[in-house]
């Protein structure tokens, strides 16, 4: 389409594809004004032609460089931009204008003037048709607009759209249109959060019950809140611009806030007075003013912000407290602890005062105490006592505390002489200890629980030792008799000592595997057991050996959970505590037997602090003897402590189980009470692995018995009764006193070793050391540990990593030996 202009011009069209992405064409007219050519020779139209050729090479030179500067300018500021032709509907954008609301061009192609109409809120759209019409008309010279835009993650972005038509047709319909994007959506939050400041600054200056205001550096009224309004009857209009004189106060007043700004300047820091002021009612109230400074960017002071609270009222309060006892008569009404004060003579003793909170104590308030007597308030005998320890402390002038018991609480009172002039009266304070006293006697019993549960671990430990040392004794013992019997006749009138002799070390033999339960060094093998089906096995083996005068009662639950535990040490539990049973019922009774799940929380930590929280089996054995008094109950699982004859017991019983039952991982608890029986509780963890299944052994093979063997033993004695024995079962006995001494061996047989029995308490390297010593130089050689007295941990860990193949406890005889040695051979 040609566009006309009123004066006749020059019309240059030049492409411009190649200088702008925003821009697909601009039709550009250099336009020169056209001068009379009429009488000019041939050769003036000639310069006339090259003059007009040159101008068309500047202006495409001039046009190229704008456009690579407008380029620069907008890509460099981030500005959309769009180009309208309004005639024809052609619309075309820069990549720009699309980034800003999450796209780029080819996503929303096809492009028309429908493209921006989809993405602006429809409540904006309506206003900008509005302001694009008026700009059409030529009311307004720009069209320039806020709107909200779609963007493609879901919100909405401000933009600027500014824009001017830029030709128009023949008839003065717009043509083209070019405009401009850029977003102000920061610029939109932040003109929001400003307003919303300055709104909640607003709300909060108004809602003050203080005054707060500020002044110019002449002390004229910058700024009044609604409370400052209040206070002086004037509107804000009527405070801000005038000074204190202006509004009427007083000249001294004006003079003292006068100095106090003066002192704001001088000092440029804070400044806080008390002061007074007429009202405009004709009332005076008291202040409290504080001012500060007020700077500008460069650190200058421009003026003085200041608060004042009208703390008449307070001032009013204070000054009747100073001369009245309201103060001291409030402490005494409304004191968390009873309060008193007395008038005192030797025979009455009457309330002056007292706090309210008597009724919590007597049922009575303190208001309806006050010109009581004790008489009136308290048994005869009780306020006798109270009038004569009251008298006491009036007469003598001192400090009286005593402790008293009421209604089944405990009270602490403290009573004291106040001198008022020529009279003395009493004072006091009566304090409710009956929580104090009950957590210091709960705290004593937990003391004493703890004490006895470390008694209990020393003495474990000591048992331990004890027990080392024993079997190593009777390693011997048993070796030497197996010794002597294989080398005599059957028919020897020797044997039938040897067999008394062998009978008394078996029963020293378990004497001594108790201890080592209580200590909880016994080695065990737990598996993963069904209790009900364990306890059940136990029952029925107790039915035999209880008398038939006693009642057996199961409480079993029948969905119990398992627990991981040494099957014959839970039996041994069992046994034991349904034995000590028969012998405190005398043969006839009831043995309750239960077994639970239960949850431990922290509440019962409070009363147990040795147990643990989580899931348990509960198992309870109770029967219904004559109980036990507590003397006995504090000693029941120390070893060697019995309550039966000399010679009916060892007084181990209980202390093994004491042992076992902390060895699988719970503890025991026993309640006994004189006349009703004893109980005991006893906790096991729970397992969440399936049950095990029973393992039948297999019986031993016999075997011609042939290789060497290396015993690794520092006990002489022991050394010497396993190398005969191993001798003559027809093996090959090395000795070694020690683990350096058997690493010496085992280099010097490297193949001829089948098998290695070590003792795990030797001096010079631990256990651990000479296992990995041997598996360095053999990582095969069979491994029989044996020992009196060790850590079940530390044994099970090194047979589940490999590192050994066997355990042999001590004391062991001849056939146990044999066939652990056997068992060893053939798997290797």
């Amino acid at each position: 389409m040609d566009i006309w202009y009123d004066t006749p011009v020059h019309r240059l069209a030049v492409p411009t594809d190649h200088l702008t992405a925003s821009v697909s064409r601009v039709s550009l007219e250099c336009m020169f004004p056209c001068n009379e050519v009429k009488g000019r020779s041939m050769t003036d139209s000639r310069t006339l032609s090259n003059e007009a050729g040159t101008v068309q090479k500047q202006a495409e030179t001039s046009l190229r460089d704008a456009a690579w500067r407008l380029q620069s300018i907008i890509e460099g500021t981030h500005v959309g931009t769009w180009e309208w032709n309004i005639q024809t509907g052609q619309t075309v954008y820069n990549n720009v204008w699309a980034q800003i609301i999450g796209y780029t061009l080819d996503e929303l192609t096809p492009i028309s003037v429908k493209t921006f109409e989809t993405f602006v809120h429809p409540d904006d759209l309506r206003h900008s048709d509005e302001l694009l019409q008026r700009h059409f008309a030529g009311e307004l010279p720009y069209y320039d607009y806020d709107c909200r835009m779609k963007h493609k993650d879901g919100h909405w972005v401000w933009v600027h759209d500014r824009g001017r038509v830029i030709t128009r047709t023949e008839d003065g319909k717009p043509l083209m249109m070019f405009g401009t994007h850029t977003d102000i959506t920061e610029r939109k939050q932040a003109e929001e959060a400003l307003r919303e400041s300055d709104e909640r600054y607003s709300l909060i200056n108004n809602a003050s019950r203080d005054s707060i205001y500020s002044y110019d550096t002449l002390g004229r009224f910058t700024s009044a809140n609604r409370s400052l309004c209040e206070l002086l009857k004037l509107e804000a209009s009527e405070i801000i611009g005038h000074t204190h004189a202006e509004l009427g106060f007083p000249d001294a007043q004006c003079k003292e806030w006068d100095s106090l700004h003066r002192r704001v300047y001088e000092t440029d820091n804070t400044v806080t007075s008390e002061t007074t002021a007429p009202m405009p009612d004709g009332t005076t109230h008291n202040f409290e003013v504080v001012l500060n400074p007020l700077h500008d960017s460069n650190g200058i002071i421009v003026g003085i912000g200041g608060t004042t609270r009208d703390i008449t009222e307070r001032k009013q309060t204070e000054e009747k407290l100073r001369n009245t006892n309201d103060l001291f008569s409030l402490f005494m009404r409304h004191s968390p602890i009873y309060t008193y004060i007395k008038a005192v003579t030797p025979t009455e003793s009457r309330v002056l005062q007292a706090s309210d909170n008597y009724l919590q104590m007597i049922g009575v308030q303190g208001l309806e105490m006050v010109g009581k007597t004790m008489a009136e308030l308290f048994p005869a005998e009780l306020a006798a006592k109270i009038t004569a320890d009251d008298w006491g402390v009036v007469s003598r002038g001192e400090i009286l505390s005593v402790d008293e018991d009421l209604d089944g609480r405990n009270y602490t009172s403290i009573k004291f002489p106040i001198v008022q002039g020529s009279k003395t009266v009493l004072a006091g304070y009566t304090i409710d200890i009956t929580e104090l006293k009950q957590a210091e006697e709960e705290k004593q019993a937990l003391q004493a629980r703890l004490l006895q549960s470390q008694k209990m671990e020393a003495i474990g430990t000591l048992a331990g030792g004890v027990a080392h040392d024993f079997n190593n004794l009777l390693t011997g013992i048993l070796g030497n008799i197996a010794l002597m019997r294989a080398s005599l006749p059957p028919e020897n009138p020797l044997l039938e000592n040897l067999n008394a002799a062998e009978t008394a070390a078996r029963r020293a033999a378990d004497l001594t595997k108790g201890l080592l339960t209580y200590s909880r060094n016994a080695i065990v093998m737990p598996v993963v057991l069904d209790v009900d089906m364990a306890v059940g096995e136990t029952l029925d083996l107790l039915r035999q050996s209880l008398p038939a005068t006693i009642t057996i009662v199961r409480n079993f639950q029948p969905d119990a959970w398992s627990i991981l535990a040494d099957r014959s040490q839970l039996t041994q539990i069992l046994l034991n505590l349904a034995v000590n049973a028969r012998d405190a019922m005398d043969g006839r009774g009831t043995l309750t037997i239960s077994v639970h799940n239960e949850v431990v929380d922290e509440e019962y930590l409070l009363h147990y602090p040795f147990a643990r929280a989580g899931e348990f089996v509960h198992l309870r054995v109770s029967d219904t003897g004559p109980g036990l008094p507590d003397v006995i109950v504090q000693h029941l699982f120390e070893p060697f402590y019995t309550t039966k004859p000399v010679g009916s017991g060892t007084g181990l019983g209980l202390s093994i189980v004491y042992g076992a039952v902390k060895q699988a991982g719970g503890w025991i608890t026993a309640v006994s009470t004189q006349g009703t029986g004893t109980t005991f509780d006893i906790f096991l963890p729970r397992s969440a692995s399936p049950v095990d299944p029973v393992h039948i052994p297999e019986p031993v093979v016999e075997n011609t018995h042939h290789g060497m063997i290396l015993v690794v033993e520092d006990e002489p004695v022991i050394s010497t009764v396993a190398q005969t024995l191993l001798s003559r079962s027809g093996y090959t006995v090395l000795t070694a006193p020690d683990g350096a001494s058997a690493l010496d061996i085992l280099q010097h047989h490297p193949v001829g070793i089948r098998l290695i029995l070590l003792d795990m308490t030797m001096p010079g390297m631990t256990t651990a050391e000479i296992v990995q010593a041997i598996r360095d130089m053999d990582p095969k050689v069979p491994i029989l540990l044996n020992s009196g007295y060790t850590s079940n941990d530390s044994v099970q860990h090194m047979l589940e990593e490999g590192s050994v193949q066997g355990f042999l406890g001590k004391p062991y005889d001849l056939q146990h030996l044999l066939e652990n040695v056997e068992e060893l051979l053939r798997g290797s």
